[in-house]
């Protein structure tokens, strides 16, 4: 017996779905034609020949850049609600 299945229905119960923190978590992204030129030239640059890979590496790379530069605390005060002033004279 075959069994039917609605579209777009979510046979997954909450107790098999796998904690993203455990096992990773994956993205979908869309790059618009200049940001995938300039994926593929860094690709070039760094001699990386997976996307993904690059992306990771871009990602880390500017994490440590801003961390290093900045650190937690700066950051945390740039972007935070505080400093904002809610109106303008």
């Amino acid at each position: 017996m075959v069994l039917t299945k609605k579209p777009f229905t979510n046979y997954t119960t909450d107790e098999d779905k796998k904690d993203p923190l455990e096992s990773g978590k994956v993205f979908t992204i869309r790059l618009n034609a200049e940001e995938y030129k300039q994926l593929r030239e860094d690709m070039k640059d760094f001699n990386i020949a997976r996307e993904s890979t690059m992306f990771k590496f871009l990602a880390d790379t500017g994490r440590n850049v801003l961390h290093g530069t900045f650190g937690r605390d700066k950051l945390r005060w740039i972007f935070g609600k505080r400093r904002v002033k809610e109106e303008f004279d």
